[in-house]
């Protein structure tokens, strides 16, 4: 049987023109073929096997390629403070925190040692002079206005504010600062 192509009669073994061939070459008819041979194109995506991700070596992978991390698979870096919104930092110092804004004053640690705030004489209370330490037992806490409120303070102070060097005046306000 012989076989017409493009008008020819192909018999026997010939060299067959491809640039005559036009139509559908059925799939059966094409043998297995490596991929080193495609050149050019895409493939489909169900004809992409699944493969490890460390074969991926250059480019840059979208958001959506990303799974949900632990924190604890972040190990270095710098991460924006927006990110932590809402979290908890779990165990770190402080110190290392910056820029903290507060919304209310901390009041329960007013008279923690090293920190300075108003405090009124007691009734006498001693010398109040710049720079003169005195016994908290003769000062209470107080406003700016002179109000003083609450029980005597513990610890050693330091007068930081405009002295008061009359010791009989009582519920004069200055600035001090817990020594000890």
């Amino acid at each position: 049987m012989a076989l017409i192509v493009g008008g020819t009669t192909v018999t026997g073994t010939q060299t067959l023109d491809a640039t005559k061939l036009t139509g559908t070459i059925a799939d059966a008819r094409i043998p297995s073929l490596a991929a080193s041979k495609i050149t050019s194109g895409a493939f489909a995506t169900d004809r992409i096997p699944n493969f490890n991700a460390t074969k991926i070596t250059t480019g840059t992978l979208g958001t959506s390629q990303l799974p949900n991390f632990n924190a604890s698979k972040i190990t270095s870096g710098t991460m924006n403070g927006a990110r932590v919104s809402g979290g908890t930092f779990g165990a770190v110092s402080a110190s290392n925190l910056t820029s903290v804004p507060s919304s209310a004053p901390i009041f329960s640690a007013f008279d923690s040692l090293g920190a300075s705030t108003c405090l009124a004489k007691i009734n006498g209370g001693g010398n109040m002079s710049p720079s003169a330490t005195l016994g908290g037992s003769n000062f209470g806490p107080a406003t700016v206005q002179g109000g003083r409120f609450g029980n005597s303070v513990s610890g050693t102070w330091r007068v930081m504010g405009g002295g008061i060097t009359d010791a009989a005046t009582a519920d004069r306000t200055t600035v001090m600062h817990r020594i000890s």
